[in-house]
């Protein structure tokens, strides 16, 4: 079937029923039994069958509904629904921006106290892989699936990790929607055990006693009450409750920092804070005291540059 063209749209009339004239690429003209003409664009998204209006002829040209027409195409081509970011931006022009998940994003990113560093990195994984293809959407109406699709496309091009803590940073956004009741639950949650694992790192060691003394003094385990043999904890024989107790009322006075979950856990907080993940890699690779599981306490003084 040929294409459309102006010509042809002029001579065609109204008839008992609804007419349609296609152009190719699933665009075509609706022509009503009253004589009204709309643009269509038939197009498939998730497996079902969609339709877009793309505008009202004579107002909407035939050059200028193949444009959208290529628009659509090009969303589609990006994974995005384009009847679905026609009603995201209708509601941004009606005055819902505040709702979307880009605004309460930004919002829950300028409350945070993080070292500079780590925040451009996070700024920079919400510009590069979330904002464009689910900021404009409202936090209200996201799904897993959403959530899902930002975490296959980093995993890809072979940034895991990075998609791990992206989902953690959306699921902590959506926390915070619903906090301030622009949200009723956390879809990034029911990613759980969806995403690829994440690669194991290995850290390289101080082998030079004269490195190593240092990192012994800056990690100091705190243990149980008894004088248990600090190597214990290298062992696994980990403090229990009240011990656990002590250490921290311990470590407020002495200014450590105290993070529960074990090495992943220090890393990840210790970034945030500004002392770099490989600091608390090579200490765990180094000190035979550094307890594999459980608490960590880390002297940042000791560890800082």
């Amino acid at each position: 079937m040929p294409p459309l063209s102006d010509l042809a749209i002029q001579r065609a009339k109204p008839s008992g029923k609804t007419q349609k004239l296609f152009d190719g690429g699933g665009l075509y003209l609706e022509i009503s039994p009253a004589g009204g003409r709309w643009w269509r664009l038939k197009y498939r998204f998730g497996g079902k069958e969609k339709r877009l209006a793309l505008g009202v002829y004579p107002e909407v040209t035939l050059a200028l509904a193949r444009n959208r027409r290529e628009d659509a195409r090009r969303l589609l081509a990006q994974g995005t629904d384009p009847s679905q970011q026609k009603k995201d931006a209708a509601a941004a022009k009606a005055g819902l921006g505040a709702l979307t998940f880009e605004s309460i994003g930004r919002e829950w990113m300028k409350g945070r106290i993080w070292a500079p560093s780590y925040r451009i990195k996070v700024e920079a994984w919400m510009e590069n892989d979330v904002f464009p293809w689910i900021g404009s959407r409202q936090a209200a109406d996201l799904e897993a699936p959403d959530f899902l699709s930002i975490a296959r496309r980093m995993e890809r091009r072979g940034a895991i990790e990075s998609g791990h803590r992206v989902i953690q940073n959306c699921g902590q956004i959506m926390r915070y929607a619903i906090a301030s009741g622009l949200a009723k639950r956390n879809p990034a949650a029911d990613l759980r055990g969806a995403l690829q694992p994440k690669p194991k790192r290995h850290y390289a060691a101080l082998a030079e006693p004269k490195e190593l003394a240092p990192l012994r003094q800056g990690l100091q385990p705190h243990h149980a009450p008894g004088g248990a043999d600090p190597d214990d904890a290298g062992m696994g024989r980990l403090p229990g409750p009240a011990a656990r107790g002590q250490r921290r009322a311990d470590a407020a006075r002495s200014g450590d920092l105290i993070v529960e979950g074990g090495i992943e856990a220090a890393r990840d907080r210790c970034e945030s804070g500004g002392l770099g993940a490989e600091a608390v890699g090579s200490a765990a690779a180094a000190c035979p005291v550094f307890p594999a599981a459980g608490a960590v306490t880390v002297q940042l003084g000791a560890l800082l540059p």
